[in-house]
């Protein structure tokens, strides 16, 4: 599944990306700073600064490690598994 990358801001030494579905329906992410968690109550702050939409639209942010960890780990393993 492809997304889009919509934006990438930082706030208060918190790197943050803003990722859409393709649909643009209520399948969002669902882990730290998804539209229900406690992050945003834990930093208004950051919540003011990105002025967040928390409505079923499929936008949402996540950290930036949360995006691109997941894909270092698969390039690492292929290219481990290539070198084998």
């Amino acid at each position: 599944m492809r997304y889009s990358l919509i934006a990438a801001k930082e706030v208060g030494g918190i790197r943050l990306v803003c990722c859409r579905n393709p649909w643009g329906n209520e399948k969002e992410w669902f882990g730290p700073w998804c539209d229900a968690s406690k992050e945003w109550e834990e930093n208004p702050d950051v919540a003011e600064a990105l002025n967040v939409n928390f409505k079923g639209d499929g936008l949402w942010w996540m950290e930036w490690e949360d995006l691109v960890m997941p894909c270092v780990l698969k390039k690492g393993l292929k290219q481990s598994v290539e070198t084998s």
